[in-house]
C-alpha cells in the first residue's frame, strides 16, 4: 500500500514501512529548497516498532533501497509522477499557467457557476472583466461575477444601482477592501468593465470600474492574492453560491436583471 500527499510519499509492505519527507511543515506552502527540495527517506519495521520511533535505513540500507525502488514503481504504474512538493497556496500560485495561453473567455447568460480555482484564473493576474447588462430598474441589485466566499473571494456587484467591488483576503477587517460607486447605473442595457491590474503574483493590484468609458470607482489592493475558500467554492455569474463573498441585497446576490455576455480578457 502506499500514498503520495503534497509530495510525502509513504509505502507498506509486509510489516515494514518507508516514508519520504520533504521538510515542509504543515503551515508552509513551499518546503525549504522550493518546488524541489532535497527529500529524505525512513524506514520502520511497523511489527516491532508501531509507533515509528526507531528510524532503520542506516541499519538496513538494501532494504530502503528495495522499498525506495517498490515505491518508484508503484508510482510510475498508478501515475503518481510528476510530484509536487507545494502545498495550497504555492499551488494555486502555480495555476494561472494552466489553460494552455487561453487570453479570452466568453460567458452568455446569468446562473453560471465554475469551480473557483480553475480556469479563468482569477488570482493574482491582471484581466479585464466586460459586462452587458440588462437592468430591471435603475437602483437594481445584485451580482456581476464572485469568486469565493468571504473566507477568501471578492465581488463584482451592484448595490441599490452602485457598481460595487470588495476583495477578502479573510474575515478579518483589515484584510477585506471595499469600494462602491457613488453613480447608479440606468434601467435598461448597461455596460460594466471591472480592470484588475496586478503588480505580480502576491504583490498589490489595482482595481477600476468604469461604463462606457466613464470612470465610476476604483482601489488600491495592498495584496492581491487569495485562496479562494473553501472547498467547492465556485465562480458565479449573475449569482453568488454557497458561502457569499459578502452581503447583498437579494437573498444569494441574485441579480435584478440579466447579463447578456460576460468577457474577461487577460493581457
Amino acid at each position: 500500500q502506499y500514498f503520495e500527499i503534497g509530495g510525502k510519499v509513504g509505502l507498506y509492505q509486509n510489516g515494514w514501512f518507508a516514508s519520504m519527507d520533504d521538510g515542509r511543515v504543515p503551515w508552509n506552502a513551499i518546503p525549504p529548497g522550493g518546488p524541489r527540495p532535497q527529500v529524505q527517506w525512513t524506514l520502520y519495521n511497523l511489527d516491532r516498532d508501531f509507533s515509528q520511533s526507531t528510524d532503520l535505513s542506516a541499519k538496513y540500507p538494501d532494504k530502503m533501497q528495495a522499498m525506495i525502488a517498490l515505491w518508484g514503481e508503484q508510482a510510475r504504474r498508478n501515475n503518481v509522477y510528476p510530484l509536487d512538493h507545494r502545498f495550497g497556496a504555492g499551488r494555486v500560485g502555480g495555476m494561472g499557467a494552466l489553460g494552455g495561453g487561453t487570453k479570452h473567455f466568453d460567458f452568455w447568460g446569468k446562473d453560471i457557476s465554475l469551480p473557483a480555482v480553475g480556469q479563468p484564473f482569477l488570482v493574482g493576474n491582471s484581466f479585464t472583466i466586460d459586462t452587458d447588462l440588462v437592468l430591471d430598474k435603475a437602483d437594481a441589485s445584485g451580482v456581476v461575477i464572485a469568486l469565493g466566499s468571504h473566507f477568501g473571494g471578492w465581488s463584482l456587484y451592484l448595490d441599490h444601482g452602485k457598481p460595487s467591488f470588495v476583495f477578502a483576503r479573510s474575515t478579518k477587517p483589515d484584510e477585506v477592501t471595499h469600494v462602491t460607486a457613488t453613480q447608479t447605473l440606468p434601467r435598461g442595457n448597461v455596460p460594466l468593465r471591472m480592470t484588475f491590474s496586478s503588480q505580480g503574483f502576491g504583490k498589490s493590484a489595482d482595481v477600476t470600474l468604469s461604463s462606457g468609458g466613464t470612470h465610476l470607482a476604483s482601489v488600491h489592493l495592498p495584496v492581491n492574492f487569495l485562496m479562494p475558500a473553501g472547498n467547492g467554492e465556485t465562480l458565479d455569474i449573475g449569482r453568488d453560491l454557497g458561502v457569499t463573498v459578502t452581503d447583498y441585497a437579494t437573498p444569494h446576490g441574485a441579480l435584478e436583471g440579466d447579463i447578456r455576455h460576460v468577457g474577461i480578457n487577460f493581457p
